[in-house]
């Protein structure tokens, strides 16, 4: 699955990329970020994918340009409360304080939100990480709880709407940008993946610029 807006993409984690997805984890550029900061193993990375390879997770590996640049993601998703847990990082520096990371942000709140339907997200972020704390509150996001190291931060679509329409209409303006462009592998397809996500989320085509069975 690739869900794209803004001259970004999120293509939906696989197989193929957990590899990268490891080695990012693992570096200590991205870990010192992490609440979880073990080394992970090749088969530590299989098991994992084994047990989030289904509609309750949903991790993206971002792409600007053709260029992996990130993974952000929704976990733990509670269909019936229309809760998830975001989470997610941008690989390199260069990107962190720009308007990439600011914007695949945005769509990952948009995928939440318009797409899957959800009405709140609940994450961690570590005190340490100033300007992802900052981000998520100017787009709507509250410190709800904190520990010695951490911030549990919730946001809500009503204040993601409220907060965080400036950034949308900034954005859309830039890019031009009409709504998503949604895209299923013939895999996703043949597995029922794309059906049991489309049925759970209430599909609504007017949503999208485009929704496509695409080969891969």
């Amino acid at each position: 699955m690739i869900i794209a807006k803004y001259g970004i993409e999120f293509h939906r984690l696989d197989i193929d990329t957990i590899e990268l997805l490891r080695q990012w984890r693992n570096s200590d550029s991205i870990a010192r970020y992490m609440v979880y900061r073990k080394y992970i193993t090749v088969e530590m990375q299989r098991e994992w994918f084994n047990t989030i390879n289904n509609i309750y997770n949903h991790y993206f590996i971002v792409k600007k340009k053709g260029v992996n640049i990130g993974m952000f993601n929704l976990r733990d998703i509670n269909w019936s409360d229309k809760l998830a847990e975001p989470g997610g990082f941008i690989a390199y520096e260069k990107f962190r304080a720009s308007r990439i990371s600011a914007e695949a942000l945005l769509l990952l709140f948009e995928t939440a939100f318009y797409f899957l339907k959800l009405e709140t997200l609940s994450g961690t972020v570590l005190k340490s990480n100033d300007s992802v704390v900052q981000t998520n509150i100017s787009l709507g996001g509250e410190i709800v709880g904190e520990n010695e190291n951490s911030y549990r931060i919730s946001i809500s679509k009503e204040r993601f709407l409220e907060k965080g329409d400036k950034f949308l209409s900034v954005a859309n303006r830039f890019h031009n940008a009409k709504g998503f462009s949604l895209y299923f592998s013939q895999k996703e397809e043949d597995s029922g993946f794309r059906n049991e996500l489309l049925e759970k989320v209430n599909y609504s085509p007017e949503l999208y610029t485009n929704t496509l069975i695409i080969e891969g």
